[in-house]
């Protein structure tokens, strides 16, 4: 997610945390805004700094939390991911994640864009040889990457940690081997490609040894026209 200044315009992401257990009891609740493998700059949750952004709230059965994050001291956009953690009896089952960020007109404060923010929950992550599809992607005048963090802040990725990509067309026919990138474990964005047809392309990860390691991944598209940026 992303806050702060971009471009002409300030973003703002809102959470909503929803407690969908049907069990008696609430649900602890810690959100945790990170870069992954290092700390992110001060951020705000609903006006206040919480100390190195780690906001905790309790929700009763059938409530929600409504979590607005801001950086209105930053002095250029801040990329990252919040976590979100429970005690039991709740599991990451319980709860319900929806996110989108807002990107407001630094001028008049009009809402110039709003999209949506795919929560990841453990069965999405990828460890070592597993592989996903983003199919029928396609950015016609821009640019398609993916966004990547680890699963558990604090753990990097072990040396030589790799994600392969391959490219298929909408018939399924093999276009190309793509580079290769690099994991870290912390924050990545990458927008390395750009298609003017649907594409399909393949991305599987390799993890050296017996770590554990396992990566959240999304895919983002950037369009830049003139001064604005989609």
């Amino acid at each position: 997610m992303f806050l702060g200044p971009l471009g002409e315009s300030t973003a703002t992401t809102e959470l909503v945390i929803t407690h969908k257990d049907p069990g008696p009891y609430a649900c602890e609740v810690v959100g945790l805004f990170h870069r992954g493998t290092s700390t992110a700059p001060a951020a705000s949750f609903n006006g206040q700094f919480p100390f190195r952004n780690i906001f905790r709230t309790t929700i009763a059965r059938g409530g929600a939390e409504i979590l607005t994050l801001s950086a209105p001291d930053a002095r250029g956009t801040v990329a990252g991911a919040v976590y979100i953690f429970t005690r039991s009896p709740c599991t990451a089952d319980s709860l319900h994640v929806q996110g989108r960020t807002l990107l407001e007109n630094q001028n008049d404060g009009e809402v110039d864009e709003l999209f949506q923010l795919d929560p990841q929950s453990p069965e999405d992550w990828m460890g070592d040889g597993d592989c996903r599809v983003l199919a029928g992607v396609s950015a016609i005048g821009g640019n398609v990457g993916i966004a990547a963090i680890t699963s558990q802040p604090g753990q990097a990725a072990p040396p030589a940690t790799r994600m392969r990509f391959q490219a298929f067309d909408a018939q399924g026919n093999f276009i190309a081997r793509l580079p290769g990138l690099e994991v870290s474990g912390g924050y990545q964005a990458v927008l390395p490609w750009q298609f003017d047809q649907a594409t399909s392309i393949r991305m599987c990860l390799d993890v050296p040894g017996r770590s554990g390691f396992q990566l959240a991944v999304t895919a983002i598209g950037a369009r830049v026209n003139g001064t604005g940026a989609q």
